[in-house]
């Protein structure tokens, strides 16, 4: 296990003062908040290789808007959009890594609609978006979930479920 955990991406520059909406990377809850030191990778040259959060925004659709104390102007922000947030390990509740370190193998996926779907087999991290794989129930194969807030609705660690609404049609690709 690594000293730094990837808890967060870049994913838009929304203000002239450096604010960045970021989102929580697969398995966690969003993590960043006042006071949390972090570091940004890939590094950008010319750009500030890390920072303390010093305000957290919510926003509607998922995620918030962050600052930090190193990131002060749009052109900074706007060179670290698509870069990762890590943050030290031993800044973070021991209990909410479990999920991202494949605590989730064996999990029962149920859907709002379809019910149980089946068994999580792992989080596929993939360029675009975290994907959680599940063996289906009775038939052959497995299934891709996005791990997106949209679809996600909540980890029963006591249960061992996850529970999910994906859109119809989803579990039939």
């Amino acid at each position: 296990m690594g000293a730094w955990v990837r808890v967060a991406e870049f994913t838009k520059a929304k203000h002239l003062k450096g604010g960045l909406v970021a989102r929580s990377v697969a398995g966690l809850p969003f993590l960043l908040e006042e006071g949390l030191f972090c570091a940004f990778v890939p590094p950008v040259i010319d750009v500030p290789r890390q920072g303390t959060v010093v305000e957290v925004r919510p926003e509607a659709r998922g995620g918030a808007m962050v600052f930090f104390d190193t990131v002060v102007d749009a052109n900074q922000a706007d060179a670290l959009v698509g870069c990762y947030v890590l943050a030290r390990r031993e800044d973070l509740p021991d209990d909410v890594l479990e999920l991202q370190e494949g605590g989730i193998e064996g999990f029962t996926v149920v859907d709002a609609e379809a019910g149980t779907i089946g068994t999580a087999v792992a989080i596929n991290e993939m360029p675009g978006q975290h994907l959680l794989e599940v063996a289906r129930a009775g038939q052959e194969g497995t299934v891709l979930i996005p791990v997106v807030d949209e679809f996600l609705e909540g980890v029963d660690e006591q249960t061992r479920c996850i529970y999910v609404n994906v859109p119809q049609g989803l579990l039939d690709l």
